[in-house]
């Protein structure tokens, strides 16, 4: 068996344990990237949360229970779930970052007793071979000038190494330092998440608890609320087909229009431009969440009732500002009784609709540009404070969730 020599094993140690630090460097870094995510995406939820708690305070300023409030609950409990599995996938990052750095502090533990023990048997051998006096002879017993230097430039290189090895093993000290300080924060962290999801998932229990409460109080009311949601549905047709004349009557204009001078370039670069925000849209409000889903849904607390919407209810604060979502021209303002008023805005081949708004500050004929006000978002006699919204494409009704960006 062949053993290497002590001159050549050192500094193959040392190599060794860099190329295992960067590699930890690396994955440490990779790691430090996938925490920064999910701690974003755990304050993006809090902030969901927050909102729609605060929207539901709004609503509870009146004592009846309303389906917005259950509305409000169901949306702060789906945002207390995606945190609570957010927090439970940071906690398994840590606790794979602890397996990691306390196997790096027991790797750095060895090479450091290796790297100690070798550096004393040198030390060791050094003394018992060679004192101060016997250097002295060792120089002077040189047979000519050329081997008293080469003698001198030996011991000059053989102290230089101890040197060396020596500030290689206080760099890998103060490495194993920051490594075991490291591992510290990582179980302190821990500790802090767990403490956190005990938390959230108290919340999430209490949230479910009142929103079941909530919901049995409106089952209780069931014959009442149907009626109002009839009345609320006679309503919104009344919308649909008030918006569905006046974009279709726009179109013919725009026909006769065309057929006289054709179309022109403008109104397909307008067009072109809406369509590339398809999936990164403004929001028309700053704040608030989607109360109901395009198409045909399941009403939230009867679920024997359909109903069907051409747009999505936006929930949002009271005295909220509706905006503009994209450059366009204001084509109409009507008003629905129960509906409040509602601003249409033209953008090529494309319309938004602005429904359920009172104060409204534009005036038909007139460009509006990106995050241009429109009006204020109407608060009923509850405290709900709903925007419609609706996107279409010439005569076609199109998802608006599908056009908004992602909170």
């Amino acid at each position: 068996m062949q053993f290497i020599p002590r001159t050549i094993f050192l500094p193959l140690l040392l190599l060794v344990f860099f190329i295992l630090s960067d590699t930890h460097f690396l994955y440490a870094q990779k790691k430090k990237k996938s925490r920064t995510e999910y701690e974003n995406q755990r304050k993006n939820e809090l902030q969901k949360i927050e909102s729609a708690q605060k929207i539901l305070k709004e609503t509870q300023q009146e004592k009846e229970v309303t389906v917005s409030q259950v509305k409000a609950l169901a949306e702060a409990i789906a945002g207390q779930e995606r945190l609570i599995r957010l927090i439970q996938k940071e906690i398994k990052i840590t606790d794979g970052e602890l397996r990691e750095s306390e196997s790096i502090v027991i790797a750095l533990q060895g090479d450091l007793k290796k790297l100690k023990d070798e550096y004393g048997k040198m030390i060791y051998t050094s003394s018992k071979s060679m004192n101060q006096k016997q250097r002295l002879m060792f120089l002077f017993a040189s047979n000519s000038f050329n081997q008293l230097r080469m003698r001198m430039k030996y011991l000059k290189q053989y102290t230089e190494s101890r040197k060396s090895q020596m500030m290689e093993i206080d760099k890998i000290q103060n490495m194993l330092g920051k490594e075991i300080e490291e591992l510290n924060d990582r179980k302190n962290e821990k500790s802090r998440l767990l403490a956190q999801e005990i938390m959230e998932q108290k919340k999430l229990s209490q949230s479910r608890n009142q929103k079941d409460h909530f919901v049995k109080e409106l089952k209780s009311m069931e014959s009442k609320l149907k009626k109002e949601i009839r009345f609320r549905e006679a309503q919104v047709r009344k919308l649909d087909t008030l918006i569905d004349s006046i974009i279709k009557e726009e179109m013919r204009k725009k026909k006769e229009k065309e057929a006289k001078i054709g179309r022109t370039p403008e109104a397909d670069v307008i067009s072109n431009a809406f369509a590339k925000n398809k999936g990164s849209m403004l929001w028309p409000v700053a704040n608030g969440f989607i109360s109901k889903e395009f198409g045909v849904r399941e009403h939230p607390v009867f679920r024997d009732v359909k109903i069907e919407n051409n747009g999505v209810d936006i929930q949002t604060y009271k005295g909220e500002v509706a905006r503009c979502v994209h450059k366009g021209k204001v084509v109409t303002i009507a008003s629905v009784p129960g509906m409040e008023q509602t601003v249409i805005v033209e953008h090529g081949d494309y319309y938004t609709v602005y429904a359920n708004l009172q104060n409204v500050v534009v005036k038909p004929g007139v460009t509006l540009n990106f995050k241009d006000e429109i009006g204020t978002v109407f608060t009923d006699k509850n405290g709900k404070t709903e925007l419609q919204f609706q996107v279409w494409k010439d005569k076609n009704k199109l998802d608006p969730q599908s056009w908004l960006m992602k909170k």
